[in-house]
């Protein structure tokens, strides 16, 4: 038998190409940093290229506009945060069980939302630029898309329609949930969250046909 070929061992990026990328994380990163001090009024291309280290004729060169560059950063962030939500759904293998994945997601994303000024940055951004209001609202529809799925192949004598508008509804009221968390003082945030939780917990419960949540 002969001797296995050996693997290819990934092509080193040419240097003109790893500056390139360099770049863009120092952009990415000076952004997230004058979210996280100044909030989106405070983002210009000039304020960003400057934080990044580079002239601000140059920045020009790898975004086109201050959205441009927070359109990056909301796909990332997403993705990361979709990759955890996906696993949660693979490992559901009962109504009950997904019920919970979701909520354990919503949660997840509060705990995000509350210790990440870059998040809530973010969000308000989605408000005042339609490129991030899309990516929000594609976001939005393909997790709402996926639960929704996963809901009924495991509870296919549910109502679809009902399970749709369930999942669809809380997706648009999560975020005002997390606001309302955070406009109270701290010791009430946690609270104000699982009310929220319980009361979406209840809904799947009854959709589901599921005992009620004690």
């Amino acid at each position: 038998m002969p001797a296995p070929a050996p693997r290819a061992t990934p092509a080193k990026r040419a240097p003109q190409q790893q500056r390139a990328l360099d770049r863009i994380e120092a952009i990415f990163a000076a952004t997230e940093a004058v979210l996280a001090e100044d909030g989106y009024d405070g983002l210009t291309m000039v304020g960003i290229a400057a934080r990044a280290g580079i002239t601000h004729t140059s920045i020009y060169h790898y975004f086109t506009s201050v959205e441009a560059i927070l359109a990056g950063l909301v796909s990332r962030m997403m993705e990361d945060f979709d990759r955890g939500v996906e696993a949660r759904v693979a490992q559901a293998d009962t109504p009950l069980a997904l019920v919970e994945a979701f909520l354990d997601s919503l949660t997840l994303g509060f705990e995000t939302y509350r210790s990440s000024p870059v998040a809530r940055g973010l969000w308000a951004a989605t408000r005042y630029l339609p490129a991030l209001r899309k990516i929000d609202d594609e976001d939005t529809a393909r997790n709402s898309r996926l639960f929704s799925e996963r809901f009924l192949a495991l509870a296919p004598e549910a109502d679809p329609d009902a399970i749709r508008c369930t999942t669809q509804l809380t997706a648009s009221l999560v975020v005002p949930a997390y606001e309302a968390a955070l406009s109270m003082e701290a010791s009430l945030q946690d609270i104000v969250v699982e009310n929220f939780l319980v009361m979406i917990r209840a809904h799947y419960h009854a959709v589901l046909h599921l005992e009620s949540p004690v």
